[in-house]
């Protein structure tokens, strides 16, 4: 155990004791709720710590004094809490409806779109450390003092009247297809979703809650959860056939990392070796591949396929052939692994990138486009393709969202880009925003984009796109259902800004 001293500019201050095996961004949680403000990076000797890597990973020692910085507004949306877990069955779940949040410097929230809260609701909506969102329509909002607030479909997690009580003292959420998980800071974990179904789809872990005491990390399939605990044991509940039994997949000891499938768990273990579990056809049975599954560093994972990066740059595939599970080239030298719904790419050490999976996915890389993937730095999903970004700025793309030749004469000095189902936005050096895609979704911007200058914020739900400016100014475009709102609601949602 550690004991650390989280401090703001303001000169407030909090002492935590914390395990080394916290993620940053779960001590950033704990001392937001202690010091109830939206903690969202802590800094050590003005270095940003990774809020992914454990504080043993990240070298922090007992005693030391942490910066914490707190966000002033930002943007928030479901789709984004889904891909901020970090796998992408969710992109093959059909979305109805979704919603955007404005978490404004005060800490209060504004929200729009087809499952918005009302106003009224978003006065409880305060200082949100972390948004969660299901796929088949619930939000769950974790609060800074550690309390959690739902809305949404009851039936896919939008009540959890019968476990309020316990909801105290969280410091993270994961999201099944219609259930979400809560992890206290003491280990333990409450779940709900729709209680109405007969059968369980994550939302009752009643049978293992016995088992589950100091976890350390939660992770879902569309229908069942994984918790890795301190001791590197992995505990699992919700739908047996999708990974809710692990009593097949072998030793499950000493594991260090989980990653799913919609329908499949992998756990990375710590000599490098990977035991999997769940359907099959969506990469529950990795025998065919198993003597090559040694010195495995990372797991990346489409909705029914899971491919596995060596420590010497090489790639394992298994699951669904037609979703990457198949490759039919040796893969060598790769730096990274990034998966669309269907298909994978992997960034190699030379900057440049190779793909294979579902051709609508991006699984399928022109020709013409191949000679352009150089100097790659990062590789950015949509549900339907790829964008790839380069040191000098420029972007390129495939699969089913290919911008036309104006738009693409216009990707340069590009600095970030985002995606949602079937578009793209850029943000570029002059704090000016390109879209391309589908353009009901938010690919087309025109109607918007004279109001699109010195953005320093994009955000995107399933189908639509929100910006904001130096100036608090919100600009939404795209599918209404998904936020993509009329005017007369950014201008309400402006004067709200300032």
């Amino acid at each position: 155990m550690l004991s650390l001293t989280v401090e703001l500019l303001s000169g407030r201050s909090c002492e935590l004791r914390v395990s080394e095996d916290l993620t940053a961004a779960q001590v950033a949680k704990l001392a937001a709720q202690h010091l109830d403000a939206p903690v969202s990076q802590l800094f050590a000797q003005s270095r940003a710590l990774n809020s992914r890597q454990s504080l043993r990973q990240l070298g922090v020692q007992d005693g030391e004094r942490l910066a914490g910085h707190c966000s002033q507004m930002r943007l928030l949306s479901g789709f984004e809490a889904l891909r901020s877990a970090g796998d992408a069955w969710f992109l093959a779940v059909p979305q109805a409806k979704d919603a955007f949040l404005l978490m404004q410097s005060d800490g209060s929230i504004s929200a729009w779109g087809g499952a918005a809260c009302s106003e009224e609701f978003c006065e409880r909506l305060h200082g949100i450390t972390q948004l969660g969102a299901t796929p088949h329509g619930a939000f769950a909002s974790l609060q800074a003092d550690g309390s959690v607030t739902t809305w949404g479909i009851a039936a896919a997690g939008g009540s959890k009247s019968h476990v309020q009580d316990q909801l105290q003292h969280v410091v993270a959420m994961q999201a099944a297809g219609s259930a979400f998980a809560a992890l206290k800071g003491d280990g333990s974990v409450v779940c709900w979703g729709g209680r109405e179904r007969k059968c369980n789809l994550g939302q009752d872990c009643s049978q293992v809650q016995e088992e589950l005491y100091e976890v350390r990390h939660l992770r879902a399939t569309e229908s069942a959860f994984a918790a890795l605990r301190a001791d590197g044991a992995v505990v699992c509940w919700g739908n047996s056939c999708e990974g809710g039994d692990c009593t097949r997949a072998g030793d499950l000891r000493n594991v260090v990392a989980l990653r799913a499938t919609r329908r499949a768990f992998a756990a990375i273990k710590a000599d490098g070796s990977v035991a999997t579990w769940g359907l099959v056809e969506c990469g529950g049975g990795s025998f065919l591949v198993q003597d090559q599954l040694q010195d495995v560093v990372e797991v990346c994972a489409t909705a029914g396929a899971f491919a596995a990066l060596k420590g010497d740059g090489s790639v394992v595939c298994w699951g669904d052939p037609a979703m990457g599970g198949r490759c039919e080239f040796e893969l060598t030298e790769v730096r990274s692994l990034s998966a669309s719904r269907g298909a994978f790419a992997a960034l190699k050490r030379d900057g440049s990138v190779v793909a294979w999976g579902d051709g609508q996915c991006g699984g399928l890389v022109p020709t013409e486009f191949s000679a352009r993937l150089k100097q790659v730095v990062e590789l950015v999903p949509a549900a339907l393709g790829f964008a790839a970004r380069t040191v000098h700025g420029q972007v390129v793309c495939w699969g089913e969202i290919v911008p036309n030749a104006e738009v693409t004469a216009t990707l340069t000095g590009v600095l970030e880009v985002r995606a949602n189902l079937g578009a793209f936005a850029a943000l570029k050096e002059d704090e000016t925003l390109v879209t391309w895609g589908k353009s009901e979704w938010g690919g087309d911007s025109s109607a918007v984009q004279h109001q699109l200058t010195r953005v320093v914020e994009v955000c995107a739900t399933a189908k639509a796109f929100a910006a904001r400016t130096t100036e608090g100014v919100v600009v939404a475009w795209g599918a209404g259902t998904h936020g993509g709102v009329q005017p007369r609601l950014i201008a309400q949602l402006q004067r709200n800004a300032g």
